[in-house]
């Protein structure tokens, strides 16, 4: 371990090169002799020190690293970060641009080379966080500690607070009135509106006009109905979350037909202007 002598067997070559490999990552490491009966206490300890994300600083002066993601081979040992769990490195541009994408797609950030599953934790990204970013990562994290069909939001829509259906239930108020925990109105968790003063849930309903004709679709994120109000299928909901609006699947790369068909009609559209620009490119000379 301490390298004064190459090991003659193959496989105490490879675990030894193993060690020397994760120590470089450290700014100082002691190898210790452990005695047998002290392993499991040592498994233990590594087992929580890999749990608790702790990320790894770059050494300050340490030589040019590889960012994972861009691939520059120049970057400064200080401006690169290291995902603690899996030990790959990204620049901190990569990683900022990387984590916004992942809020804004309504997911929680993970590490970004291809393949791997290793969480990011608010904690060790808090100092590449704008406030903004920081404020959608915890909603982010609460909106998954929550079951898709659980959730519900404030109907007031200048707060649209998530909150637990179970809990608003099982809640000590009286009936089906219910108050949100950040603006404090009051509305109805059967209706899922603003409380309706002086009527009862069926008078509210009877008192609403349903359309006859127009096809209404519930986002499958906080089950907000929607109704379409121009002749793209491309929806954005009011919670984030993007669907089509002819089948109710996710808008996103690879998914549905609808999604297919129109990006094949973008390309189909980009390369007729280009072949529109190539032939006034070529009959403009011949004119003069």
């Amino acid at each position: 371990v301490m390298g004064r002598s190459v090991p003659k067997h193959e496989k105490i070559a490879m675990l030894i090169d193993d060690v020397q490999r994760i120590r470089q990552q450290f700014t100082s490491s002691i190898p210790i002799l452990v005695a047998r009966n002290q392993t499991e206490f040592v498994y233990k300890l590594a087992k929580e020190t890999i749990v608790s994300n702790t990320s790894i600083p770059m050494r300050r002066g340490s030589q040019k690293k590889t960012c994972g993601n861009c691939f520059h081979d120049d970057v400064e040992g200080e401006k690169m970060f290291s995902v603690a769990l899996c030990s790959h490195h990204f620049c901190v541009d990569c990683m900022k641009q990387h984590i916004e994408v992942s809020l804004n797609e309504g997911v929680v950030p993970r590490c970004p080379h291809y393949g791997c599953t290793s969480n990011l934790t608010l904690k060790i990204c808090a100092h590449l966080l704008t406030p903004k970013l920081k404020e959608m990562w915890e909603h982010r994290i609460k909106e998954e500690s929550i079951p898709v069909c659980d959730r519900f939001h404030c109907p007031n829509p200048r707060c649209w607070a998530l909150m637990s259906k179970t809990e608003l239930v099982e809640s000590t108020e009286d009936g089906v009135r219910r108050h949100c925990f950040k603006c404090r109105k009051h509305f109805c968790i059967t209706c899922k509106v603003l409380w309706h003063s002086n009527l009862s849930c069926k008078e509210y309903k009877s008192s609403v006009q349903k359309p006859t004709t127009t096809v209404w679709r519930q986002c499958r994120s906080c089950q907000h109905m929607i109704k379409l109000s121009g002749k793209c299928i491309n929806v954005t909901c009011r919670c984030g979350y993007r669907f089509c609006y002819a089948c109710g699947a996710q808008w996103k790369l690879g998914g549905c037909s609808h999604h297919r068909q129109a990006v094949m009609e973008l390309v189909v559209g980009l390369v007729l202007i280009f072949l529109v620009f190539i032939g006034l490119s070529i009959i403009m000379p011949t004119v003069k």
